[in-house]
């Protein structure tokens, strides 16, 4: 029975990737159809986290679920933007030049107001993503989002996501 509620729901998500999302901004899909190789990813779907800190995929959903963005193509977007933007290191560290800074798994810029500290948190930059995003109803704030980065990472995000959930 599990087996195939599982095989059922995997080809209800594939059905729907891709299709508009009737809770994203202005009703764009929010993962844009985005149809990579998941197996050229290198980091795990799930697992512990690596000896540098790296989360895989599973954390990562975990932590954009409990700050508010919903188990669908959001979460999958947030995820893969995440990827994009820090190789999912917690402690990622981008300075800009116009001073500011970028800091942790979404990469959060400094003019948010939050210190190096709380970012490293995946919990509180997972939050500070959620607030800036919408609840993931736009990423359009994220570099790697306007640049179309993260689309070569939608796929593992998504088998992520249909493997385990967000939760």
């Amino acid at each position: 029975m599990n087996n195939a509620w599982l095989l059922a729901s995997t080809l209800l998500f594939a059905a729907c990737a891709g299709q508009t999302d009737p809770n994203a901004a202005d009703g764009q899909s929010t993962d844009d159809g985005a149809l990579e190789d998941a197996t050229d990813d290198e980091v795990p779907l799930e697992g512990a986290a690596a000896a540098d800190g790296t989360l895989s995929y599973r954390d990562v959903l975990s932590y954009a679920y409990g700050a508010g963005v919903p188990c669908n193509a959001r979460a999958i977007t947030a995820a893969a933007v995440a990827r994009a933007e820090s190789s999912f290191r917690p402690t990622a560290y981008n300075a800009n030049t116009n001073g500011s800074w970028d800091y942790g798994l979404w990469q959060i810029n400094s003019v948010h107001g939050y210190s190096q500290e709380e970012l490293a948190d995946p919990a509180t930059n997972a939050a500070a993503m959620a607030s800036i995003s919408d609840d993931g109803r736009t990423f359009q704030p994220w570099t790697m989002y306007r640049n179309g980065g993260y689309k070569k990472y939608v796929a593992s995000a998504r088998a992520a996501l249909n493997a385990y959930g967000c939760q």
